[in-house]
């Protein structure tokens, strides 16, 4: 009998983690080794990044023309300002989709539940590994900035790295739960992952462009992106309620899926 579904949760899923590793090393070096042409040409870029829109530099993460001369507001535009923050939520709706809605088309879910398992601990389980996976890749994230940051003289605290890696997995996590409730309570792979999936690009386009209109702002609450960085964690360090929202969003989806997928028939 299978004893522990959260290791092999991620024993299953471990080879693609590697790769996300992967490029995640590889995109962190690359950024970071631009710094010092952009120190170093600073008033030639400044003046190019003056003729893009507002809106544009909004969506990349830049928030002010002056902060992005920063080591901080460099790597915040560059990395965590956009690309990690759809990563993560690409890599969470990946993960949450494929955990019960994927093992049921699959036909691999009713194997596992033709073990005596409660369905409760199933969901508990997997949901442990998914954020097992997910704190797996924020601390890939958290040692290649650092590293790129020591090989490149960055000078961001560490705490800030942390920081914004942190942020980055809950990010990941609210969306992975997302999906991973939706499966539980009875909706396919395809269509979890179209319809979570327009959501999060939806989600960031509204938080990226909320400073351009106030309706925007207003909405912007509802999204997870908004919690993910509108403290800047990566310049301002951790921000705990925007901490505490997260995981109330991912505690919620979690409750629902608790209590949806015992109810409910597997299909075959």
């Amino acid at each position: 009998m299978l004893r522990n579904i959260a290791l092999k949760t991620i024993r299953d899923r471990r080879r693609s983690l590697v790769w996300w590793t992967v490029a995640i090393l590889v995109y962190s070096l690359f950024v970071a080794a631009f710094w010092p042409v952009l120190e170093d040409q600073q008033d030639e870029f400044a003046q190019l990044l003056e003729a893009y829109p507002e809106g544009l530099l909004s969506i990349f993460g830049v928030g002010s023309i002056e902060e992005m001369f920063t080591p901080a507001g460099f790597l915040s535009t560059e990395a965590f300002g956009w690309l990690v923050p759809l990563l993560f939520s690409i890599y969470g709706v990946v993960i949450g989709a494929q955990l019960i809605a994927g093992e049921e088309e699959d036909n691999t879910l009713d194997l596992l539940m033709a073990n005596p398992l409660p369905r409760t601990r199933v969901v508990i389980e997997k949901w442990l590994g998914m954020l097992a996976l997910t704190g797996a890749l924020a601390l890939a994230l958290f040692l290649s900035v650092w590293l790129a940051g020591t090989i490149f003289d960055l000078g961001i605290p560490v705490e800030h790295y942390a920081a914004a890696c942190l942020h980055a997995m809950l990010l990941g996590l609210a969306f992975a739960s997302i999906a991973f409730a939706i499966g539980a309570i009875g909706g396919k792979r395809g269509l979890i992952l179209g319809a979570v999936a327009a959501f999060a690009v939806a989600a960031f386009l509204v938080n990226s462009l909320r400073e351009l209109a106030s309706w925007l702002e207003a909405v912007s609450y509802v999204s997870p992106f908004y919690y993910y960085d509108s403290n800047s964690p990566l310049i301002n360090g951790v921000d705990w309620l925007n901490v505490l929202v997260l995981l109330v969003i991912s505690a919620i989806a979690l409750g629902a899926a608790y209590y949806a997928f015992p109810r409910r028939d597997i299909g075959t």
